[in-house]
């Protein structure tokens, strides 16, 4: 019968220490990186709205705000993948973004 040693029994404790370890790293970077994704998405939708008020209480005519506007959506339908027929589950996931997409659309003039 085989009986490890104490030298073998070290050595497999440390491989499954390091293996743990580095499991632990791989979550730690996953963390970070969905921060780091959720940290730009709130800037840049920051961003976008600040663009959409600077059109919105711009002494501009209706007809160069309305051009601005669709451009703005044009540039967010980009940014975030907004699909162009409407998605239940996307919407839910980007509530945020939605929101301010239908407050510019519903500050454009149609007339």
């Amino acid at each position: 019968m085989f009986v490890p040693t104490p030298h073998k029994e070290i050595e497999q404790r440390f491989f499954e220490e390091l293996n743990q370890a580095n499991a632990e790293i791989a979550n730690l970077n996953q963390e970070k990186v969905n921060l780091e994704n959720q940290l730009y998405h709130q800037v840049t939708l920051i961003n976008f709205e600040r663009r959409y008020f600077r059109v919105v209480f711009n002494e501009k005519c209706t007809d160069e705000k309305d051009m601005q506007l669709a451009e703005l959506m044009s540039e967010m339908e980009r940014t975030y993948r907004i699909p162009c027929l409407r998605n239940g589950d996307w919407e839910a996931e980007n509530a945020d973004v939605i929101e301010l997409y239908r407050r510019i659309s519903d500050s454009r003039n149609f007339s």
